[in-house]
Order: structure tokens, then sequence, then C-alpha cells
């Protein structure tokens, strides 16, 4: 399980493999564990003239 953010003794981290899961993020401190959904918003950008 990959750390991704330590802010303080809080952690951020995310399992690799979680099957059909929706894309989320486990967040730990002090032994209490909560996880919460990643939104992503992809836009394409405007070709260059």
């Amino acid at each position: 399980m990959p750390t991704v953010l330590r802010i303080g003794s809080t952690r951020f981290f995310f399992y690799s493999n979680e099957g059909n899961e929706p894309p989320h993020i486990h967040i730990e401190q002090a032994g209490a564990l909560a996880s919460s959904g990643v939104c992503c918003a992809f836009r394409a950008l405007p070709a260059a003239p």
C-alpha cells in the first residue's frame, strides 16, 4: 500500500488492486481509518494555432 501523502500523523494511501472498487484513497490517523472517493476531471486543451 503506497503512501501518497503524509501531513503530520495523517497518512493518505491506496491499495493497487481492489478489484472493481471505484477510485478512492484511504486515510489513517491515530489508528482510525477512513476512505474517500477520488474524482478526476479531464478537459481537452485547444489546439495550438
